[in-house]
């Protein structure tokens, strides 16, 4: 099996939805070490996941230091439960190949699922700031920590940002328009709400039940109606439209 094709086994069962780069500047490693380890991604595919940590433990120790092994057996250390085990593979795997974007890309997500969001969001912005060419992944990830560790500030900071690279991303704009209704925001929340609506190839059913409970909050009632009628026009079938029908705004 030669290094590409693992890693792109790697890449099919990764945590974290990574970048996946083609241009590898590694030392050989032995084969056997690179067939323990496809025989431990397909181990954990599987979620065989104590199979998987005992074949990954026999490749790192045919080649303790490949990164793309140790890469391995953090993502293993994690779903097991291990934070401190999967952390120190992943401070050797960057030792190794300090400027490989994809390691760098999965241990800032890695930071944010058991750091906390500061060291997650903090590790994403400098990613966007160190690869610009792909820096909307970036922010888009970088806002999303903030956001699920309520660092409402933070994460609008960062959505701010990725709307510099896309200003009609649609992510961006809900999440935007989500985090100012919870604020209780409603002027703002309309305006970026407004713009997805108007900017967005596809309808987006949530865009309209947010934008219908932020007319509601405003008190437009004849706001209200035209996005209810939006809304069962385009999504007749929606759940949401017993819902927005019912209740009042609640941020």
């Amino acid at each position: 099996m030669n290094r590409f094709s693992f890693i792109g086994v790697l890449c099919a069962v990764t945590v974290i939805g990574g970048l996946c780069l083609t241009r590898v500047e590694a030392k050989e490693t032995p084969a056997t070490a690179m067939e323990l380890a496809q025989q431990a991604l397909l181990a954990l595919k599987s979620n065989e996941v104590g199979k998987a940590a005992r074949l990954a433990d026999q490749a790192l120790r045919q080649a303790p230091e490949e990164a793309m092994v140790l890469e391995l057996a953090a993502i293993i250390a994690e779903r097991q439960h291990q934070e401190a085990a999967a952390q120190r593979y992943w401070e050797r795997a960057l030792r190794i190949d300090p400027h490989n974007e994809r390691l760098l890309r999965e241990q800032a997500g890695f930071a944010c699922r058991n750091h906390g969001a500061k060291e997650g969001e903090h590790a994403f912005r400098v990613l966007a700031e160190t690869y610009p060419e792909r820096a909307a992944a970036s922010w888009l990830s970088a806002a999303q920590c903030a956001e699920m560790a309520r660092d409402w500030i933070v994460a609008n900071v960062d959505y701010q940002r990725l709307l510099e690279v896309l200003p009609n991303d649609v992510d961006a704009l809900l999440a935007l328009g989500r985090i100012a209704y919870q604020r209780g925001q409603f002027e703002t929340a309309a305006k970026h709400l407004n713009q997805l609506l108007n900017t967005a190839e596809t309808p987006n059913e949530e865009a309209l039940v947010l934008m219908i409970k932020t007319q509601k909050a405003l008190n437009h009632p004849v706001m209200v109606v035209r996005f209810e009628g939006d809304l069962m026009r385009l999504f007749p079938e929606s759940k949401a439209l017993r819902d927005v029908g019912s209740e009042g705004h609640s941020p």
